[in-house]
């Protein structure tokens, strides 16, 4: 009988040690958890992205003025544009500081977009990191951590056009906002390794 009874003592305390040992583990899976997501005591990785020197969070849109675009042979007074006139705008992307990858997206709605624009973007382009075309007027790109790490900062390169449109042609002075010209919607988030497809026509 006492064989018995120590058997079943031990039983008993093998089970409450092996239940500890679980809820033990667990626990500290649980706190690793958290960390990873960001939460008790891990710090939060640093997010800083800067467009023209102008600080941006999630998600901004920025008014293109004219003076943002270099305007080439206008035939009109410097400072001014009208339509037949062809210029070049860049839009420096600076990362400096961000501690993740970043993948952002430049949305562009000039004529081809919406009617009631002026301007027409003819080309775009960017400097030492891949432009990807996503949608009919969305390009996106990604910025490594190393990217960052060793300072690139992308700068965006346009091609734009006021084309000769007899339906713009009769704008006369500078009673129209600036959103008539065009607009840059720009948003950014963390860069998780999603596959980057390009758009198709």
């Amino acid at each position: 009988m006492k064989n018995r009874d120590k058997w079943k003592l031990l039983a008993f305390i093998v089970i409450v040690v092996l239940c500890l040992w679980y809820l033990h583990s667990k626990g500290t899976y649980t706190s690793y958890s958290s960390e990873v997501n960001g939460e008790a005591d891990s710090k939060i990785a640093g997010w800083h992205i800067k467009i023209d020197k102008e600080e941006v969070t999630t998600v901004e849109e920025k008014n293109i003025q004219i003076k943002d675009i270099s305007w080439e042979g206008t035939r009109v007074e410097d400072g001014k544009v009208a339509p037949g006139s062809v210029g070049k705008m860049n839009i420096e992307i600076d990362p400096t500081g961000t501690e993740v990858a970043i993948k952002y997206d430049l949305e562009v709605v000039d004529k081809k977009v919406d009617a009631k624009t002026i301007l027409t973007v003819k080309n775009i382009t960017q400097s030492d990191v891949e432009l990807i075309r996503t949608g009919p007027n969305t390009y996106t790109s990604v910025l490594t951590l190393d990217m960052i790490d060793k300072g690139i900062k992308p700068v965006v390169q346009m091609d734009i056009e006021w084309e000769n449109d007899d339906n713009v042609n009769d704008l006369e002075g500078n009673d129209f906002d600036l959103d008539s010209f065009f607009k840059i919607n720009f948003s950014a988030v963390q860069y998780r390794g999603e596959e980057i497809v390009a758009y198709s026509e």
